[in-house]
């Protein structure tokens, strides 16, 4: 192939390229309001409006910052699973993970561990858990439903057989991994700047 032939096969690879792309976003902008995204966003949008007009306060620093925050963690979580459905399994032991996780990176801080090491270990926890859940699915080729449904009872009933529903709270030390992902900016909390960077960079 001569220069000439590579620059023309090099053209026309570029101009069906652009016709591809220029298409695609024609059809996304035509289609747009038919997105499943767009009708939540606008569902979301609308039930604010409801809630703001019955209560000037639910957008305010008393209740807002609690919405959010319960939507970052559940939207962090979410994205996790997200990639397990698109797959074609399920998780639902995400919940009871998530505890245990809790309990154990809360419970190693305040017997004295730095923060960012018990944060490790509840990771790896959640790391473990979710090999185990995997590694009986494809072992045995049970469905992902019964065996996370499994998991999620055995956990649940450890946590609540081993430690009877009592509330834990934190005792340990600040740390810069702490002060990053807890507090507030204003009276946004910080952790909902973590779920808007994650659902980014994931999207």
């Amino acid at each position: 192939m001569t220069n000439s032939d590579s620059k023309i096969a090099t053209k026309n690879f570029l101009l069906r390229y652009l016709i591809d792309v220029k298409e695609r976003i024609g059809i996304t902008k035509k289609e747009m309001w038919m997105r499943l995204e767009t009708r939540v966003i606008i569902a979301l949008i609308i039930i604010f409006a409801i809630f703001t007009f019955i209560s000037k306060e639910f957008i305010g620093p008393r209740i807002l910052p609690g919405i959010l925050l319960l939507g970052a963690e559940l939207g962090i979580i979410a994205m996790g699973e997200a990639l397990l459905i698109i797959s074609g399994e399920i998780d639902i032991s995400v919940a009871s993970v998530y505890g245990w996780g809790v309990l154990i990176g809360t419970q190693l801080t305040n017997m004295g561990l730095p923060f960012p090491i018990s944060v490790l270990a509840a990771l790896a926890f959640g790391c473990f858990a979710g090999f185990l859940n995997g590694f009986i699915t494809l072992k045995f080729k049970i469905p992902s439903l019964i065996t996370t449904l499994g998991s999620m009872w055995i956990l649940r009933g450890l946590l609540i057989g081993l430690f009877g529903g009592h509330f834990f709270s934190y005792r340990g030390k600040e740390s810069l991994l702490l002060n990053l992902l807890g507090g507030k900016i204003a009276f946004i909390p910080k952790l909902f700047f973590w779920f808007l960077g994650l659902g980014i960079i994931f999207s």
